[in-house]
């Protein structure tokens, strides 16, 4: 088994960092026809998907010389002499893989944001040092949370020479490392793994090891010799809601009023998105009273019913609110209509959703660039009030005909403050179950 096959998911990057340890293993090979190695590798993505493990594979699996770049045990001053030695060393004992872990703390691009102590001083003496000693023979092998903080010089070609992006795990990634993460512990039978990877779409690798242990935590609180489900469960409300059911209750109007709020959001998400609601909350957090998590679609091309879906869902805690307190209105719902609202105008002016005439550049603000005409302008804004108003309707259509199952969950959260997943498809089940009867 090689260093990649311990790694769950990510068959694709894998597969490149692969060849890449191919390539460094018939260097002799290549060399003589005359090719060279990548210059640098770049390895992007948000923290915690796992770019450190994916870069430590490469440098293992490669079994060559490693020089690891350590930023924080210098001073200042002494880096220039620092990247000289480290660089120099890599050379004597080529082929070689100079390592740099989160180059972005240190390196970036002025006005956009960098680290304060190094700034674009820190850029020049990397360049310096990489256009002084790499070679054909010395490969620069990098992390970055994005791409976009280096400074240019540092990402053309000769410099970094391939970026690869690792995203959040998908379905498939995330089933593979909750199984990695569950091996070897006590897992109740009952346990359903894949239903837990399904809602915890957005989750990082990282998140899901915190997972895990956290369940089995919850488990050992609880002297049960097996991690079961109310312990995923906990665990999931812990991390996704960061609180326990340890709160300050909510005075009781505001208790009515949220519970209303997050139980039009539970519903939508439910008849829209089917089983992908992994929780809901009514315990405060920051400046909101409660919280629904609805484990959204990651893949990166989604349908306009898809798109339009996410819109309704986020505006029918407003229609619940509607449905149950009529003419009184209350500004709970003021960021969800800010989503909503945003979510509009990108489908609207940054795709063809709803034709060419409406699609603007996107690099544009498209309600302040002055190189937009006026018509256009107010063409767009009437296209999204319009599209805006329709969602509205249709999530107000969507709690009133499901009005009985929104009661249900108003009750469930009064009575218990938290419902996790299996909570919820409980109450939604035994609704569905009526419905067919009658």
């Amino acid at each position: 088994m090689n260093k990649f096959d311990k790694i769950a998911g990510y068959a694709s990057e894998k597969k490149e960092l692969s060849d890449i340890c191919k390539l460094i293993k018939s260097y002799d090979e290549f060399s003589e026809r005359g090719f060279r190695l990548p210059r640098g590798v770049l390895l992007c993505g948000l923290p915690g998907v796992g770019k450190t493990v994916l870069a430590e594979a490469l440098i293992e699996e490669s079994s060559i010389y490693c020089e690891k770049i350590d930023f924080e045990s210098v001073d200042e001053d002494d880096i220039s002499d620092y990247l000289d030695e480290r660089f120099k060393e890599a050379v004597k004992n080529a082929p070689s893989i100079v390592f740099i872990d989160e180059l972005d703390k240190f390196v970036g691009d002025p006005g956009i944001g960098f680290h304060e102590l190094y700034d674009m001083s820190a850029t020049r003496k990397i360049l310096k040092a990489i256009n002084d000693n790499v070679c054909d023979d010395v490969m620069v092998v990098a992390t970055i949370n994005d791409k976009g903080m280096l400074s240019a010089a540092l990402t053309r070609s000769g410099r970094f020479d391939k970026t690869i992006n690792v995203p959040l795990p998908d379905l498939e990634d995330r089933k593979a490392i909750i199984d990695l993460y569950c091996r070897g512990k006590d897992i109740a039978k009952k346990v359903d793994l894949k239903a837990i990877a399904k809602i915890t779409a957005g989750f990082s690798g990282a998140d899901i090891e915190c997972l895990v242990n956290e369940a089995g935590l919850c488990s050992v609180l609880a002297e049960r010799r097996y991690i079961n489900q109310e312990d995923f469960d906990d665990a999931i409300n812990k991390i996704i809601f960061k609180s326990s059911k340890k709160f300050k209750p909510l005075e009781d109007k505001d208790k009515d009023i949220v519970a209303v709020h997050e139980s039009g959001h539970i519903v939508a998400g439910l008849m829209l998105n089917g089983d992908n609601v992994a929780g809901a909350s009514i315990l405060p957090q920051g400046g909101s009273g409660g919280h629904v998590k609805i484990a959204q679609c990651n893949r990166r091309i989604r349908s306009k019913n898809e798109l339009i879906n996410q819109i309704i869902v986020a505006l029918a805690g407003m229609a619940a609110e509607k449905a149950f307190f009529k003419d009184e209105e209350y500004l709970g719902s003021s960021s969800d209509v800010e989503q909503a609202s945003e979510m509009v105008t990108d489908i609207v002016t940054s795709g063809c959703a709803f034709g060419f005439e409406y699609l603007l550049k996107s690099d544009r603000d498209p309600f302040t660039d002055s190189g937009i005409s006026e018509i256009r302008l107010q063409k767009v804004e009437n296209k999204c009030d319009e599209v805006l108003n329709d969602c509205m309707l249709k999530a107000n259509e969507l709690i009133e005909s499901n009005i009985d199952l929104v009661k249900k969950f108003v009750s469930a959260l009064k009575r218990n403050y938290t419902l996790t997943r299996d909570d919820i498809m409980k109450i939604y089940k035994r609704e569905i179950r009526k419905r067919k009867i009658a």
